[in-house]
Parts: C-alpha cells; structure tokens; sequence
C-alpha cells in the first residue's frame, strides 16, 4: 500500500465539508455531477461522487435546519474538485495532499508513526 490517510492531532475538531457541482457537464446526457469531502483533524473522513438521475432545469435552493454556517469557497480551495473534473496533475497532487491522502512510500511510513 502505497497511499493512506494521515489525521493531525493538533489540528482542532471541526468538521468541515466541501460541496462541488459540475452543472450538467457531461454532454451526453446533460446531468450534473456532485461531489462532497467532508474533513476533520485536516484530513478526509468522508467523500462521494454522484451523477445526478435526472436533468434540472434550474437550480433550487436548499433549507438547512440547525446552526449550520455556510462559506463560499474558491476554486483554488475548492478540495471537491478533484471528484468532479479532471485535472492537471500538479492540482490533483495539490488537493490529495490537503484532503490528507498521502503516499507513504515517497514520504517515509515512519515519519508518521
């Protein structure tokens, strides 16, 4: 196994999540592809990719319930990217490092330990 997850202790407990949409990108059948990473202790604790099963016309809004705080993010710090498009492979690396997918191979197993 070369790649693993590598959660930081000291990094705080909140749980962050990435949400990212391509809007009717694939050309064949016009849905859009949605992504979410969601992270906690700097690294990915949960992730997916979905087509979505039909085509909207236009987008809704949604209702959140509860203290949710909601930040738009840019695309430079979009981490939902890499589930969405395809990328260059200096962006990719970039993001699977933030996301905390790491190759311990190149890095050394044991500097984590």
């Amino acid at each position: 196994m070369e790649y693993g997850l590598r959660y930081d202790s000291g990094t705080g407990e909140s749980l962050t999540v990435y949400s990212d949409a391509d809007h009717g990108e694939d050309l064949s059948t016009g849905r859009s592809t949605t992504d979410v990473v969601c992270m906690y202790a700097s690294c990915a604790v949960s992730w997916f990719s979905q087509r979505q099963a039909s085509v909207a016309i236009s987008r809704g809004r949604d209702n959140c319930l509860g203290s949710i705080e909601i930040r738009r993010t840019s695309s430079t710090e979009q981490l939902a990217d890499m589930l969405t498009k395809p990328l260059f492979k200096p962006r990719l690396e970039l993001l699977r490092h933030s996301v905390g997918l790491i190759n311990f191979f190149n890095e050394g197993v044991e500097k984590y330990q």
